[in-house]
C-alpha cells in the first residue's frame, strides 16, 4: 500500500495546482440584480481550461524533468557548467513552448479576455520558476530518505548479523586456547598438515571473530582468509581425487578497501556443489583488479547429484542482498547457469 501513496500525493497535488488556477483564471464572476438583492453568477471558460491545461504540463515537464533526469546528472557530474546550461536550456524551452501556444489560443479564441490571458502569462512565469525550484527540493528530499533508509538497513543487517553470530560462536579465548593446544600437540608429533590445517583454521575464525566486524577491510586480509579456507578444503582432498583445482588471487591490489566476507559464499558453494568424487570436476578462481574495480571469477563443474540451485538460495541471496546496500550502482553481479557449469562473475567499483 505504501507505494502508491507517493503517487497519489502527486495527483492530488497537481489536481490542487491545476483547480486554482483555474479558478483564478478561468473563472468569470459576475453580480447581477435579482430583485432587490444582488447575487454573484460563475461563467465558466473553455478556452481556459485548454489554456489551463497546457500551463500545468508545461510545468509538470519542467519538474520531472529537472528532479529526474536533470538535477541527479547536475549533481553526479564533475563538469557541472554544462549541465547547469541545459537546465537552463529545458526551463526556457517549456516556458516558451507554453506561452506560445497560450498566446495562439488567447489571441484566436478569446480577444475578450486578453487582460485576464496577459496575467496568466505573468502568473506561468512565476509558477515555472517557483516548479523549477520545488523540483530541486524534491529531489534533495528524496536522496536524503533513500540515503538514510538505506543506511538503516544496513545497521539492521549488521545487527542480525552480530546477533545471529553471537548465538553461534562459543567463547572466543577458549577457542583459540584450544586450537593453539592442538597446534603444539601437531608440532610435536611432526604432523605438518595437521598443524597447517589447524594454524589455517584459527586464522579463519580470528577474521570472522573480529575483522569481519569492521564495515571495509583491505583486499589483503580478504584474500589471506580465502587462500586458508581453500588450503582447509584441499585437505580433505587426495592427489587421486578427480578435481581440477586453479587458484589465482594473488596477483590483485591489495591497497584497495572490500567489504568482509564478500566472496567466501561463492567459494563455499563451488566446493561444495562442484566436486563429485566419482566424476571430472573443476574449480577456478580469479580475483584481480583494474584500477579502483574488484574483478571476481568463480566457475565449477555441475554434477546430476549436486544441484546448486535448491541448495544455495539462501547465501546467494544474502550476498546479493549485501551487494545491493553496500555497493549500490557500483557493482556488477552475472550468474552463468548451465546443465555442465556454474558460473559468477562479480565487478566491484571500489575506493583505495
Amino acid at each position: 500500500m505504501k507505494k502508491y501513496i507517493e503517487p497519489l500525493i502527486h495527483v492530488l497535488f497537481w489536481l490542487l495546482v491545476f483547480y486554482i488556477t483555474y479558478v483564478n483564471f478561468g473563472v468569470r464572476i459576475r453580480m447581477v440584480k435579482a430583485g432587490e438583492t444582488f447575487e454573484y453568477t460563475k461563467t465558466y471558460k473553455p478556452f481556459f481550461l485548454a489554456t489551463v491545461s497546457i500551463a500545468i504540463f508545461f510545468k509538470a515537464l519542467l519538474f520531472y524533468g529537472n528532479a529526474h533526469i536533470l538535477f541527479p546528472k547536475l549533481i553526479e557530474s564533475q563538469n557541472r557548467r554544462n549541465h547547469i546550461i541545459r537546465v537552463a536550456l529545458f526551463f526556457a524551452l517549456t516556458l516558451i513552448s507554453s506561452l506560445l501556444i497560450n498566446y495562439l489560443i488567447a489571441y484566436n479564441f478569446m480577444e475578450h479576455e486578453i487582460g485576464k490571458g496577459s496575467a496568466l502569462v505573468s502568473y506561468s512565469i512565476f509558477l515555472h520558476f517557483l516548479f523549477l525550484f520545488l523540483s530541486v527540493g524534491y529531489r534533495l528530499a528524496k536522496d536524503w530518505f533513500k540515503n538514510e533508509l538505506i543506511k538503516n538497513q544496513i545497521v539492521q543487517e549488521k545487527l542480525v548479523t552480530e546477533l545471529n553470530f553471537l548465538k553461534a560462536q562459543i567463547n572466543p579465548h577458549f577457542l583459540f586456547n584450544t586450537l593453539n593446544n592442538l597446534y603444539a600437540e601437531a608440532h610435536k608429533l611432526e604432523n605438518k598438515n595437521v598443524a597447517n590445517g589447524i594454524a589455517k583454521l584459527s586464522h579463519i575464525m580470528r577474521y570472522m571473530i573480529y575483522d569481519s566486524n569492521a564495515s571495509f577491510v583491505s583486499l589483503d586480509k580478504e584474500i589471506k582468509y580465502l587462500e586458508s579456507y581453500i588450503a582447509l578444503q584441499k585437505l580433505r582432498l587426495s592427489e587421486q581425487d578427480p578435481l581440477d583445482l586453479k587458484v589465482d588471487i594473488a596477483t590483485a591490489d591489495t591497497s584497495v578497501k572490500v567489504a568482509p566476507i564478500l566472496f567466501i559464499p561463492f567459494v563455499e558453494n563451488a566446493f561444495k556443489y562442484g566436486f563429485d568424487i566419482e566424476n571430472n570436476s573443476f574449480i577456478h578462481i580469479t580475483l584481480k583488479t583494474a584500477g579502483n574495480d574488484i574483478l571476481f571469477t568463480i566457475s565449477n563443474s555441475k554434477h546430476q547429484t549436486n544441484r546448486i540451485e535448491e541448495h544455495s538460495g539462501v547465501g546467494l541471496k544474502n550476498v546479493i542482498r549485501r551487494l545491493s546496500l553496500l555497493y549500490p550502482d557500483k557493482h556488477e553481479l552475472i550468474i552463468e547457469d548451465d546443465t555442465v557449469k556454474y558460473t559468477v562473475r562479480l565487478r566491484l567499483q571500489t575506493q583505495k
